[in-house]
């Protein structure tokens, strides 16, 4: 059976906005050498003083590219196509609670949910998204979500939405995703000539 989309989840960093984190210049200021991402090796970090610091780096790293960041193009008229047809909108993000706030207001954009890595497991953990769908009051079936990383395709999948890959240069994952699409534009039209998901 076809279900009606009634929710889209969104990342934020490389979908909703631009940034400029550089997470290899952020490891380097904490003083890691780990090929992990960012949040994995800081939780390795054995000595408790250490590891508070290297959160505390990355807060303010984040905060700092957040007040830098610049719209994704086509965000704007995407919002507003989805509040006329009435479709929720989640954010889902690896980031923290204060940047993601600097974001919201920068920019004035309104979502029906917000979650944090403060709210549950980052991604690719399934739980921030299950957490999505439960405060958008809406099934799995209901729901896209759009991500611009592997880690936001895996959490998806895990958490049993479909999911829309919104590919830049890298394209080494473009498998994992349901629709891999080059802008968000895109959107619309799928959800003009569908409506529903297959």
């Amino acid at each position: 059976m076809k279900k009606k989309i009634r929710g889209v989840i969104f990342d934020l960093d490389g979908v909703v906005v631009n940034s400029p984190l550089d997470f290899q210049k952020i490891k380097k200021k904490i003083g890691l050498n780990s090929d992990e991402p960012l949040l994995e090796s800081i939780e390795k970090i054995k000595n408790p003083e250490r590891k508070k610091r290297a959160h505390q780096i990355l807060k303010e790293e984040e905060k700092k590219a957040a007040s830098l960041s610049t719209l994704k193009r086509d965000v704007l008229s995407l919002f507003d196509f989805l509040e006329r047809k009435e479709i929720k909108k989640a954010l889902v993000t690896r980031n923290n609670e204060e940047a993601v706030r600097i974001v919201l207001e920068k920019f004035d954009l309104k979502f029906d949910a917000i979650i944090t890595r403060e709210d549950a497991p980052p991604k690719p953990s399934r739980e921030p998204i299950i957490l999505a769908c439960k405060r958008l009051k809406l099934s799995s079936e209901e729901v896209v979500l759009v991500g611009d990383y592997k880690f936001d395709i895996i959490a998806g999948k895990n958490a049993g939405v479909k999911t829309f890959l919104l590919k830049d240069r890298d394209s080494s994952f473009c498998e994992l995703a349901d629709v891999v699409i080059s802008s968000l534009k895109e959107i619309k039209n799928i959800i003009s000539s569908e409506g529903v998901m297959q």
